[in-house]
């Protein structure tokens, strides 16, 4: 299986590489096209309904009041306006239906910037010694592109600085130093190396280690100040304990500002309590 056929089954098999382009502009520009073949069609339509107005004959002026007198109009030989109505509503429908499109569009989110690093590289070199696309092909996802560029895979939840971190830093150099010797390569592109590592699994393994720190670092806090004996040290290690609780929980999870400030004024205070309590 080669091309665009092997490229359609990576897509398939792997979403985060199902990434297109939008043609914003040109998209744009058809859309005021339209825009503007309305207002010609608008504007003769209006003139064409005041002079049958004005024309004097109540068959013709009887248009502006009744659907049925303008459906028979062509009929009886007089069907200018009801084709320019006709006409209109057609135009309306495509209008219409490239407005719906473009809205949705809108709603698609942007590629994850490492989703398209790695299909950058696959189709740069990882597959088919480079040359599988030619041309101007070739320059569809190129940087100049970027911003009009989006992911049909459906919206990932967002993730915390050290989840995003893990799957993506970490686990790059965990695949440079170890993974690519002890996974297997994808069987749809053995020739490339590519190995898939399960998304799921790397934040479920993150989550563990976030919990763990959770733990260490109360436990830490609490073993520390029972050893010191000293007001002023103590005091210090309070400050130094609750910067490091502060600074874990705003990258380990997706905590608000004031949920922060008040986990970490409850914290200090359990400190402040047992440094009090020692002391007594």
């Amino acid at each position: 299986m080669e091309g665009y056929a092997k490229f359609a089954a990576m897509m398939g098999q792997h979403p985060e590489m199902a990434v297109f382009r939008t043609f914003r502009a040109l998209n744009m520009k058809n859309l005021l096209y339209l825009q503007a073949e309305l207002v010609e069609l608008e504007r003769d339509l209006e003139v064409i309904a005041e002079l049958d107005e004005a024309s004097g004959i109540p068959q013709k002026a009887e248009y502006a009041r009744s659907w049925v007198a303008l459906n028979r109009s062509e009929a009886e030989g007089d069907g200018y306006q009801l084709r320019k109505v006709l006409t209109i509503r057609e135009k309306l429908k495509q209008y219409n239906d490239v407005l719906v499109q473009q809205a949705q569009m809108f709603a698609l989110e942007q590629p994850n910037s490492w989703d398209l690093k790695f299909l950058r590289e696959w189709l740069g070199g990882w597959n088919m010694s480079g040359n599988f696309l030619t041309g101007l092909e070739q320059l569809i996802w190129d940087e100049k592109n970027e911003a009009d560029l989006v992911s049909l895979r459906k919206p990932q939840p967002e993730k915390d600085v050290f989840s995003a971190w893990f799957t993506g830093t970490f686990l790059d150099y965990f695949h440079r130093c170890l993974g690519q010797y002890i996974k297997k390569p994808i069987p749809i592109d053995v020739e490339s190396g590519i190995r898939n590592y399960d998304n799921s699994t790397l934040l479920a393994l993150a989550d563990v280690v976030c919990t763990v720190c959770a733990c260490l670092i109360p436990i830490s806090s609490i073993v520390v100040l029972y050893l010191v004996k000293n007001v002023l040290t103590r005091l210090g290690l309070v400050a130094g304990f609750t910067a490091l609780f502060s600074f874990t929980l705003a990258i380990v999870t997706k905590a608000r500002r004031i949920e922060v400030f008040a986990a970490t004024a409850a914290f200090a205070s359990v400190q402040v309590v047992f440094i009090g309590t020692t002391n007594n």
